[in-house]
């Protein structure tokens, strides 16, 4: 899984989401990433993950920082961590 952390006051916008998209392929890293952000995706950031995926296949999620601090409690409480991104795939597909 490749993921890319984005230490921004906002919120990541269309080049976040195009900036990981250039390291998905199918003969090299995979179709799946991760942005971690601290608000997650603006609308542009929005509309290019869904054209990255319906064009290219490529899934690209943002989790933002207290979705990782939800994955971590739930690590530490001996509960699957992985909920939290079946989630917000979840979110993603019914957006679309």
């Amino acid at each position: 899984i490749v993921v890319d952390a984005k230490n921004l006051t906002g919120r990541a916008g269309k080049s976040a989401v195009l900036q990981l998209a250039n390291y998905l392929s199918e003969g090299g890293l995979g179709l799946f990433g991760l942005i971690i952000t601290p608000a997650g995706l603006d609308r542009a950031g929005r509309i290019t993950q869904r054209e990255q995926w319906l064009l290219h296949r490529k899934m690209i999620l943002a989790l933002t920082h207290f979705d990782v601090d939800q994955m971590i409690d739930a690590h530490v409480a001996s509960e699957p961590a992985d909920i939290i991104i079946r989630q917000r795939l979840e979110d993603f597909r019914l957006s679309i």
